[in-house]
């Protein structure tokens, strides 16, 4: 029924807002109430730029004229919303992770940072070399959007094409995540000894030494001060780039109206690792987030399986700014229109909501955040389904917790064309089959 009634919608909306002050940014319908049994069907339009009830549009008779639409469609028990909104491609600027900080991704020398969605290879026939890239979003490692577009036809760049402007150097974590991640790494430490130094003094003192109860607290003042000294080491072991961007998507629509917005950023095989799934012991402790029942990867499995999304089903990912979330895919696509980029025609997307409604009473988490833009998208068979490249954010009164994703094989589609190149995901056994094969080319 949506794909009855949304091209009629979409024309009302091109119709009377196109000189206006009220930018739409999404359309889709949504169950909305405080309670499943009382929600109704509703059309939602986030409106981008501008507080509603001063925007230069006549909200009451769009809202007639979509519900006209409705009616003759047999729908008059439907309802219609315009809520203050935007679709967001932001980058985060870096914030004190919780998290290991090895999932971040950054250029040098900037303060912005997203998420490493996870390792492919391309195989090309002028070079039997199998290369081997990081994925990440094109907004991530690209200045503003207004100045991507003159690199939308752009093609695999040489390792040698080091002077090429987008070839620009990458950090994981990124520079900002990682300086943050330093200084409380080296604050922790200080704290600790400044703990042990004061048991120390005090088994000086007493003649009897430590209680039994102090000398358990000195030796897990121990055990804390190795780990953290291991995750400085590690922290500094990283402090180099870890890769060029050598090809990206600018940002454009393919010919199923989905969004292109992806960067390859090529490593090393010292920082190549295979692609696994979310372990089950990292997925949120609540029912409400439950996996399907045979979800058994232990995140020590991979697993480069890539299936297509379906309406409904249950995923998960893991981005720099969130950690791990699961959600549900939306039933209906979402129109989104990005007005920043001249000559983007509107596009549909799919759409994943937060496991808990986000029209309940108690709000939930978004899915993705921020700074998780460019992290993969998981099904329940722990299978590659998507990427994150935006979230829906409702700016007045609750927020939607939505975000839009990017399906994988328009993504690895995408990508081949781009580059000409053939896509594998790596698998260690793999990888030196071809790696062999190479050579001997």
């Amino acid at each position: 029924m949506w794909k009855k009634i949304y091209p009629g919608i979409l024309n009302i909306l091109q119709t009377n807002l196109e000189n206006s002050d009220a930018r739409w940014s999404s359309l889709t319908a949504f169950l909305c109430g405080p309670e499943e049994v009382k929600s109704k069907p509703t059309v939602v339009v986030t409106i981008d730029g501008t507080i509603i009830g001063r925007a230069n549009a006549n909200w009451a008779q769009l809202t007639l004229q979509i519900q006209s639409v409705l009616t003759k469609n047999d729908l008059q028990d439907w309802e219609v919303e315009f809520a203050y909104g935007k679709v967001s491609f932001s980058r985060a600027v870096p914030i004190m992770s919780t998290r290991n900080a090895g999932d971040s991704l950054g250029v040098v020398d900037t303060k912005f940072t997203g998420s490493m969605g996870g390792f492919i290879g391309l195989s090309t026939v002028s070079n039997t070399q199998m290369r081997w890239c990081a994925v990440t979003a094109h907004h991530v490692v690209r200045p503003e959007p207004e100045d991507t577009v003159e690199f939308q036809s752009d093609l695999l760049l040489q390792p040698q094409d080091t002077s090429h402007p987008r070839a620009v150097k990458v950090r994981s974590p990124s520079p900002g995540d990682y300086k943050d991640t330093l200084a409380r790494l080296i604050k922790e430490l200080d704290m600790n000894g400044k703990t042990r130094e004061g048991l120390e003094v005090r088994r000086a003192k007493q003649h009897r030494g430590l209680s039994a109860r102090q000398e358990s607290e000195a030796k897990e003042l121990e055990n804390v001060q190795r780990k953290l000294e291991e995750k400085l080491a590690w922290l500094t072991s990283r402090e180099q780039p870890f890769g060029r961007v050598v090809a990206c998507s600018g940002l454009h629509a393919n010919e199923r109206s989905h969004m292109l917005d992806w960067a390859l950023v090529e490593v090393g095989r010292e920082n190549l690792c295979q692609n696994y799934p979310i372990a089950f012991h990292e997925l949120p402790d609540d029912p409400g987030h439950a996996p399907p029942e045979d979800y058994q990867w232990d995140g020590r499995s991979p697993n480069n399986k890539i299936e297509r999304m379906k309406l409904g089903e249950w995923v998960v990912m893991r981005g720099r700014t969130s950690g791990t979330r699961t959600g549900r895919v939306h039933k209906l696509p979402v129109a989104v229109k990005r007005w920043e980029i001249p000559g983007l025609p509107e596009t549909l997307e799919w759409l994943i909501a937060p496991t808990r409604s986000a029209w309940e009473p108690a709000e939930p988490a978004a899915f993705a955040k921020s700074g998780d833009s460019g992290a993969w998208v998981y099904n329940g068979a722990g299978a590659i389904v998507g990427q994150v490249i935006a979230e829906g954010k409702r700016e007045v009164g609750r927020d939607f917790g939505l975000s839009i994703v990017t399906p994988v094989h328009d993504l690895f589609q995408d990508i081949e064309e781009a580059t000409g190149a053939e896509l594998y995901l790596p698998m260690f056994d793999e990888m030196e089959e071809m790696e062999e094969f190479g050579r001997e080319s």
